[in-house]
């Protein structure tokens, strides 16, 4: 997996550089509202500190990682940076979205253990790597 950063001019100075891929975005759990407002509080006052995470495919940037952050700056006219993540296919990308889900602290254990499933269900872990995780032991990332 290659990253590429980059800096992006504020979102009202330019055309919508991202595209919000629907089945992507349905694989991430909403914020809390007091979540989403301690994260537009904190934007507001550091700038968004954290690269939204893009796949470049077809001519587009598709979100991965990032969308709530992504939102408040195009709502207050705030530059962020992206990071390009370079995955194989969209099946990669389905993949490197749920394991970085993973990984999130506003999930339940209900979420967490939904997702560890769906890895288990797509082949993407064996049950030793999927016990590994109960366990504590980080897997190796999705990689292209």
């Amino acid at each position: 997996m290659q990253t590429d950063e980059r800096t992006t001019a504020p979102a009202s100075f330019l055309p919508d550089p991202i595209t919000i891929d629907l089945e992507f975005d349905a694989l991430l759990p909403a914020l809390k509202p007091y979540e989403h407002a301690l994260l537009e509080h904190s934007i507001l006052l550091e700038g968004c500190r954290d690269p939204l995470a893009v796949w470049a495919v077809d001519r587009k940037l598709l979100l991965l990682d990032g969308h709530a952050r992504y939102n408040i700056c195009k709502k207050h006219g705030l530059p962020f940076t992206t990071k390009e993540i370079t995955l194989a296919s969209r099946d990669h990308a389905l993949l490197w979205i749920e394991e970085n889900q993973l990984c999130r602290s506003n999930l339940n254990d209900d979420q967490s253990i939904a997702l560890l499933g769906d890895l288990q269900d797509s082949g993407a872990f064996t049950a030793e790597k999927f016990n590994g995780i109960l366990n504590g032991v980080a897997p190796q990332a999705v990689t292209a």
